[in-house]
């Protein structure tokens, strides 16, 4: 009887220690500076990181392992030789749950005070107003971060790419 109670309790522990071994190597995969590849609405299936001849569009997220996040977005438009930049920046908090990011905007961040600008300014400002967003976590590697969001009703996918 005690032997099986010995049992038990190794069995419990190790389990225990797993999983916590495994939010730990989570969230070291999580921080750090990621460039998004790709941001794409569901309504339109349009990339919104796009670098064309006349749109220049660059987007960094980085995730720190103390749980604070801070998103940069710039896009540099030019049309006959004037050049418009818009820039945004969102700050917050981050947690994982599993196989979820949650991100908890801060109010007085410039991104989500936005409310102007092209209709890229618009998807990307524009649906901030929430200040939390809950990402399902479809892909985590050491290199590549690929995560989905309903937003406002539409589906937003996320793939980005480590930076070293």
């Amino acid at each position: 009887m005690t032997s099986n109670k010995v049992l038990l309790s190794a069995v419990i522990i190790a389990a225990v220690t797993a999983g916590c071994r495994t939010d730990v190597l989570k969230k070291n995969r999580i921080a750090g500076e990621w460039t998004v590849e790709s941001f794409v609405r569901s309504s339109d299936n349009e990339n919104f990181i796009q670098n064309t001849s006349t749109i220049t569009t660059t987007m960094t997220m980085e995730f720190d392992k103390d749980g604070d996040f801070d998103i940069d977005l710039s896009q540099t438009s030019n049309y006959y030789g004037y050049s418009y930049t818009y820039s945004f920046n969102f700050t917050g908090s981050w947690e994982d749950d599993d196989k979820d990011l949650r991100m908890d905007f801060d109010a007085s961040s410039t991104g989500a005070q936005a409310t102007y600008g092209t209709s890229l300014a618009n998807v990307f400002a524009g649906n901030y107003y929430q200040l939390r967003e809950t990402y399902d976590i479809i892909e985590l590697t050491k290199d590549e971060l690929e995560m989905e969001a309903t937003i406002n009703g539409e589906i937003i996918t996320v793939k980005a790419e480590k930076e070293d």
